[in-house]
């Protein structure tokens, strides 16, 4: 094998890059991956570094900018996505070389903060990087659903479990109670980004540019913006999609915003889409928050159940690099002070 040369991604790559995916991934690549993020033409600029040896590109680091609120300033970050290496050229250094060359490009080019979701084998990579810290857990939130879907996905066994089934929808929450949800346009996802905007010290910026983006059709996911005024005018904001967890049908909370003020319209929605999920037979609905974010009361309250540590299927850590001076960095990097959500990350 030849040595392995380090370099940004160039247009003229895409075909390559997309044949490392499949070499990862197999012919399923396209689900496993967040292409349409960063190869895709998108408000937000992509920043990829790629790894090239024997005429193929044998490893990647793709990414994203963001816009950010950091203490509630604006700056520039990059979220990265798909860190991948081919098999035939694992450890030989291409994740750190794929990732330190585009950290190293990040700096150069304005690019403040660094953040990333990565799986268990990546994360492993992270931690032997010194520029890198791990910032914590996203939190599993679930409302438990039908009983026989989130028991078993036998047929039989569901059919037993029926009656169970029948009793949980019929003493479900508030029954009866479905809070009017719509499709919002972009004033109120404007006013709802700048009420919520001062509520937790660090976040990504949900404006509706980004929110149409991030949400809309070209994902390739059937994501639902359901949004709901208070009779004050301030709104809550519920992002779903189906899903798959554990091999069963779920509900996906992909994003959650309120307003201040609006509690009592966040635990009614929040309720209501439980509600809609057991009348559709879904095992749960879930939804994966940064500890401590405003948003947990709220699901709190509505009957969701943080998910213990130990519980977990897997830990979706958080892991970020800054070149933030003094004090700043570590204000930076305290995952409890974020507001963080599947969004933030290539998990849903």
């Amino acid at each position: 094998m030849s040595d392995i040369v380090y370099r940004p991604y160039h247009d003229g790559d895409e075909a390559a890059l997309r044949e490392l995916f499949h070499a990862v991934y197999g012919p399923d690549a396209e689900r496993h991956t967040s292409a349409w993020r960063y190869l895709a033409p998108a408000p937000y600029p992509a920043v990829i570094q790629v790894a090239e040896a024997d005429g193929r590109i044998v490893g990647a680091q793709p990414s994203h900018a963001i816009d950010l609120l950091i203490d509630g300033a604006p700056m520039k970050g990059l979220l990265l996505l798909d860190v991948m290496t081919h098999p035939d050229y694992r450890r030989r250094g291409v994740l750190t070389g794929v990732v330190e060359g585009l950290r190293q490009r990040a700096a150069r080019e304005g690019y403040r903060l660094l953040l990333t979701t990565p799986n268990r084998d990546a994360e492993r990579g992270f931690a032997r990087l010194p520029a890198w810290r791990r910032m914590g857990e996203l939190e599993p939130w679930i409302f438990p659903g039908d009983p026989a879907s989130l028991v078993s996905r036998s047929a039989t066994v569901r059919a037993l479990l029926a009656p169970l089934a029948g009793l949980r929808r019929a003493l479900r929450l508030r029954p009866g109670l479905e809070i009017p949800m719509r499709e919002p346009g972009d004033a109120p996802l404007d006013s709802l980004w700048t009420a919520t905007a001062r509520l937790e010290p660090n976040q990504l910026v949900r404006d509706p540019r980004f929110l149409r983006w991030r949400f809309g059709p070209g994902s390739g996911r059937s994501y639902s913006l359901l949004y709901r005024e208070s009779a004050a005018g301030q709104g809550v904001l519920a992002v779903t999609c189906p899903g798959q967890l554990l091999h069963r049908d779920v509900v996906l909370l992909a994003e959650f915003m309120v307003a201040p003020g609006c509690t009592h319209e966040a635990t009614e929605a929040l309720r209501s889409i439980g509600n809609s999920a057991l009348d559709c037979r879904m095992a749960a609905v879930v939804g994966w928050f940064s500890p401590g974010a405003a948003a947990c009361r709220s699901l709190r309250s509505a009957g969701f159940i943080c998910v213990p540590a130990m519980a977990r299927p897997r830990p979706y850590s958080v892991w970020a690099a800054t070149d933030l001076p003094g004090r700043s960095a570590p204000r930076a990097l305290d995952l409890a002070s974020w507001h963080m959500t599947l969004a933030d990350s290539d998990l849903g």
